[in-house]
């Protein structure tokens, strides 16, 4: 401490007038400022002197909740590890306003003791951020309408076998194997649902589920859209040795990086060559190491996106994950790809490295910690075991008339009163009449005149407590997404299963 005070007179003024907000902050619960420069007035709009000693209120305050502990962590990570560290996370400014920030640091040691200060520069990177969502989205957009061929073949495939099934039964009605025709026809409605989310997701910023994701299958479905979508003169291979391979995963942003390093490994290789892609299992003891990147003790889950290119020259390989760097020619590439990549590898808690030699091709690893379950002596009990309640009023609001009556004939089938409304000021109508009797607002995001959302909260304004769920047709925004969370609102995206349906009310109603 003795050795921190004593450099603080000298390194406050130049500090004071470099860009950005230039700190000393203590390392204690409020990141106590010891310092702050005058650039701290552009960025949260109060004063040097209001953040000093916690006159006014202290910095961590003015951290987002959700991001504190990650920057807690992450310096306290660096310090351990006695090096300088590089965050971003939120912060509210006086006004209230959002800005997302960028914070360099150090810590200040004494000689032999821990650290006793942390010394950096926050700067606003808002509008950066701004720029790259556009860029990124820009290139979602682009990678969308390389791979609509590829899903549109599978999408017609599908349509075919459900229309020729269909066909079939209606004019065959006791066909012996009609049970195992309808069993068909619902499993390609599955798979041609499937194919339109991973579309309308890849191509927005939309809220998707985490669950456990078995890489194995995920891998053959990524090889199979690659097979239709690069050229033909580019083979496209899997293998893995891998019987489980479960990870922790958003299948939308790992479908992200796969199909960002296979573009990549196609443009390197413009008169044809292999892709290769691998999965294999790591077990890393304590204390052991891979060479070219830092994992903890554990199970890993390796893949590996190799291509038969021209490869990628040293001084560009050790700028590859910079963001907007490219090598690409004009209008082909904006640099943020890789850069993309490791984000969103590192969200899911994994690392990537990437070897390459000139001549030869490039090689990208991906590493994510295996997934374990933590009960695996009971098998998965399906929705349908559990009991459905058979007294409550669900009011249903909903603009189609055929998913209307498929979805009351459901509700009535599993013993619930269905009050039904074709739009949402119809609903509102009845609610009057029949408020107090209803249990349940069960209702569609997109109506003419009054759409779901303003439906609840209109609801909600008379009746605090009525329990909503809301049906989509595409993934929710993730703004969206967190208001519904903040008003306890529950929903459930279309297309879904008699399963998925009483799942979800026995959520909101209680088993």
């Amino acid at each position: 401490m003795k050795e921190a005070q004593e450099r603080r007179p000298t390194l406050t003024p130049p500090l004071s007038h470099l860009p950005g907000m230039v700190f000393r902050c203590r390392l204690d619960h409020d990141r106590t400022m010891e310092f702050v420069s005058e650039g701290c007035r552009d960025i949260t709009g109060y004063d040097p002197a209001d953040l000093v000693q916690n006159q006014t209120l202290s910095y961590r305050e003015l951290i987002y909740s959700k991001d504190r502990d990650m920057v807690r962590e992450e310096i306290q990570r660096a310090l351990r590890e006695r090096r300088h560290y590089q965050i971003s996370y939120r912060i509210q400014t006086r006004v209230g306003e959002e800005k997302w920030v960028w914070e360099q640091g150090d810590g200040i040691f004494a000689p032999g003791a821990e650290a006793a200060a942390v010394e950096g520069v926050i700067v606003d990177i808002t509008p950066r951020r701004a720029v790259t969502k556009q860029i990124e989205t820009q290139d979602r957009l682009a990678n969308v309408g390389r791979m609509a061929t590829g899903i549109a073949h599978d999408f017609n495939n599908i349509m075919s076998i459900i229309t020729l099934y269909s066909g079939l039964l209606e004019r065959q009605p006791d066909h012996p194997r009609r049970n195992q025709y309808l069993s068909i026809i619902s499993q390609q409605a599955y798979h041609a649902s499937r194919l339109i989310r991973q579309l309308l997701d890849y191509s927005r910023n939309s809220v998707v589920e985490q669950p456990a994701l078995d890489l194995s299958t995920f891998l053959r479905e990524i090889v199979g859209l690659l097979q239709r979508t690069v050229p033909d003169n580019v083979t496209v291979e899997l293998e893995s040795s891998v019987e489980e391979a479960l990870v922790r995963a958003d299948p939308t942003r790992l479908q992200q990086v796969m199909i960002n390093l296979a573009f990549n490994a196609r443009d390197a290789m413009p008169n044809g060559g292999k892709l290769s892609i691998s999965l294999s299992l790591l077990e890393l003891a304590p204390g052991e190491q891979l060479a070219d990147v830092e994992l903890k003790p554990g199970r890993w889950l390796c893949v590996r996106i190799a291509d038969t290119g021209f490869g990628i020259p040293p001084h560009v390989l050790s700028r590859i994950f910079e963001p907007f760097y490219t090598t690409k020619e004009p209008g082909r590439g904006t640099g943020l790809g890789l850069a993309q990549v490791q984000g969103i590898v590192t969200e899911l808690n994994g690392a990537v490295s990437v070897e390459s030699q000139l001549g030869t091709g490039t090689t990208f690893s991906i590493y994510l910690p295996a997934f374990t379950p933590l009960d695996r002596s009971g098998g998965d009990m399906s929705a349908a075991e559990i009991p459905a309640r058979r007294s409550e009023t669900v009011l249903l609001a909903e603009d189609n008339d055929a998913t209307r009556e498929a979805v009351t004939e459901v509700l009535t089938g599993l013993g619930y009163q269905v009050v039904v409304a074709r739009t949402g000021r119809e609903a509102l109508a009845l609610f009057e009449q029949h408020g107090a009797s209803i249990n349940l607002l069960l209702a569609d995001i997109v109506m003419p005149e009054i759409g779901g959302v303003e439906l609840y909260q209109r609801v909600r304004q008379k009746w605090p407590e009525m329990p909503c769920i809301l049906m989509s047709g595409q993934a929710l925004e993730r703004e969206q997404q967190r208001r519904l969370e903040e008003d306890t609102v529950y929903w459930i995206q279309k297309p879904f299963t008699i399963d998925a349906l009483v799942e979800s009310l026995q959520l909101v109603l209680g088993a």
